[in-house]
């Protein structure tokens, strides 16, 4: 039986390797989640796996970059932006993305918290999450606009 390369089946196994690659990170993220929170371990004894998942993030953007490879801007969610440059679509996009977003981030951060800590200073709990909302819209409103501007830029030369 002949197996034939072609585009298709370099894809298939780039994505492949892709796939394992997220796998690996997203257990590795688990690991020191479970056990920073359960102060089994100490952040010194966590250093290979912050080593490990670090390695993986700049290999896969410094690729990406290499590569000169751009696709649609997305948000944190991953949901496709819209590339326009006006008033109306940097609005639409804070209303449809940003904030949505980071409600939904700010909420987990708050669950964490009562996980964490419990509710007995729920009053500096709620000035806590109301400020990393505003973090989180500003940090994602920045990031996401940048990534639209250079993403125009490319589309432009």
């Amino acid at each position: 039986m002949k197996k034939f390369d072609d585009e298709r089946v370099e894809r298939n196994t780039i994505q492949a390797l892709a796939n394992g690659a997220v796998v690996v990170l997203l257990l590795i993220l688990c690991k020191f989640v479970y056990l920073f929170a359960t102060n089994t371990d100490s952040l010194a004894n966590l250093g290979w796996d912050i080593i490990l998942v670090s390695a993986l993030a700049v290999t896969v953007f410094f690729s990406l970059y290499r590569s000169k490879t751009y696709s649609f801007p997305k948000s944190l969610l991953g949901k496709t932006l819209s590339t326009g440059l006006s008033k109306s679509a940097k609005k639409e996009r804070l209303y449809k993305a940003y904030i949505p977003e980071s409600i939904i981030f700010t909420l987990g951060f708050a669950v964490g918290s009562y996980f964490f800590e419990g509710w007995s200073h729920w009053s500096g709990e709620l000035v806590i999450s109301i400020i990393v909302f505003f973090l989180l819209v500003g940090t994602s409103y920045l990031w996401g606009e940048h990534k639209i501007k250079r993403y125009n830029q490319e589309i432009e030369d």
